[in-house]
């Protein structure tokens, strides 16, 4: 696979190499984030705010750009605004159904990470955040602890993958 992350590769499997390739991905992460930028405006203030959001950065003509090009921001960006979506659903969810959203905001993360590796500035803010989210300072710790495992495991597993099909 010649792309720059997994969606990448999975674009080239469906509609192969070529110019499909360079367009449909970005294209497709660049809708893929503007859907999610609405799910989080409406999450946070209703349909007025999502909407605006969402055509906030769709009319951002650097978002324009990154949608256009086979470059790892627009997927980057994708994969933060998910994250920050989980992280949404996290707050608001109690029991079992929060773990599984912090379980899901730790593979978003790291699914950014493999996109940009830059993206890794990321986690402190979210381990933050997560923090902030929770009454009770074992709950903080703990969740924070499963937030960071979670990444690290992830960074570990690459390593292995990486190192026992490389020299």
């Amino acid at each position: 696979c010649g792309g720059v992350d997994a969606i990448s590769c999975l674009v080239e499997s469906i509609v192969g190499r070529g110019p499909n390739a360079y367009f449909v991905g970005p294209i497709g992460a660049g809708v893929v984030q503007s859907l999610f930028v609405y799910a989080c405006g409406k999450r946070l203030h209703g349909r007025l705010a999502a909407v605006i959001s969402a055509l906030m950065l769709i009319f951002f003509k650097d978002t324009a750009r990154a949608a256009s090009q086979i470059l790892p921001e627009v997927f980057s960006g994708t994969y933060a605004i998910i994250a920050a979506y989980f992280y949404l659903r996290y707050t608001d969810a109690r029991g079992g159904r929060r773990m599984a959203w912090l379980v899901a905001v730790s593979i978003a993360l790291f699914w950014d990470y493999l996109a940009k590796e830059t993206s890794v500035f990321f986690i402190p803010g979210f381990a933050v955040a997560v923090w902030l989210a929770s009454e009770r300072v074992s709950a903080r710790a703990r969740d924070v602890a499963i937030l960071l495992a979670l990444f690290f495991a992830g960074i570990a597993l690459e390593t292995a993958i990486i190192r026992a099909f490389t020299d």
